[in-house]
């Protein structure tokens, strides 16, 4: 039989009569042998030392089945065992065409929803997780530092001339050198919290975004994607004037 192209890219589980079997790609084949390409190199097999090949790679409990009901046919026909297995190409997919891409704009969309499309639903609960968080953080430093701004403007329109007009001399001097610095530095501090959970949030939704397309290649193909790793550690914070504790969270991703 004509070896087709599918055989070169498809991978193979051959049962071997004897025991055993060789997990591989079919690369080439004459009318007596196979030639077979497995991680351990090239390797000649007797078509006739061929029990069953089958397209795909199978467990043991899988194998244990195919044995018993290749043995009962040799039983039922003791020529089988004369003939040499024939190489057929493997069965037609049903599966509509898989594209990266279909993942990747779901993932543009809501953030989680291309890696549960690909299969990797843990990876998507933990994606929209870590979005979800950083957006909730985002929207609470916005509020800070809006609230921060309003008591810095309140302070700054004590300590001003008008301020002085109304609350009196003695008032505004004492926002003027008290109150106003210590406004700022919170406001200041406040949007820099912002603008860094911003930049957080931006950052998390473009890592998922790109590993969502790494994970739809790996999908498209049918293969497995390299893994995702995420830790959290927490730390102690002892910055001048205060002691607790904070976190530093770190994640590797496999491309």
């Amino acid at each position: 039989m004509v070896l087709t192209p599918s055989l070169l890219f498809a991978d193979q589980t051959i049962l071997l009569r004897k025991g055993g079997k060789v997990i591989g790609n079919v690369v080439g084949q004459n009318e007596k042998t196979i030639t077979v390409q497995s991680e351990t190199g090239k390797q000649t097999i007797n078509k006739r030392d061929i029990l069953k090949i089958i397209y795909k790679d199978i467990t043991r409990e899988e194998e244990n089945r195919i044995r018993k009901e290749e043995e009962k046919k040799v039983q039922e026909n003791p020529q089988v065992v004369e003939e040499p297995v024939p190489i057929l190409p493997p069965p037609a997919s049903t599966e509509p065409n898989r594209s990266r891409w279909s993942a990747v704009w779901r993932s543009a969309i809501l953030p989680g929803w291309g890696q549960w499309y690909t299969d990797n639903k843990l990876e998507a609960k933990i994606t929209g997780g870590a979005f979800l968080v950083s957006l909730g953080y985002a929207g609470y430093s916005r509020s800070e530092a809006e609230s921060a701004k309003s008591k810095y403007d309140d302070a700054v329109s004590k300590s001003s001339t008008n301020g002085a007009y109304i609350y009196g001399g003695g008032i505004a001097n004492f926002y003027l050198l008290t109150v106003v610095p210590g406004a700022r530095a919170d406001y200041d501090s406040s949007v820099h919290a912002y603008n860094t959970s911003v930049y957080v949030l931006g950052g998390v939704y473009l890592a998922q975004l790109v590993r969502t397309y790494f994970l739809g290649k790996s999908w498209e193909r049918g293969t497995s994607a390299n893994p995702v790793a995420w830790t959290v550690v927490p730390k102690p914070d002892w910055s001048a004037g205060r002691m607790g504790w904070g976190a530093e969270a770190s994640f590797s991703l496999g491309f």
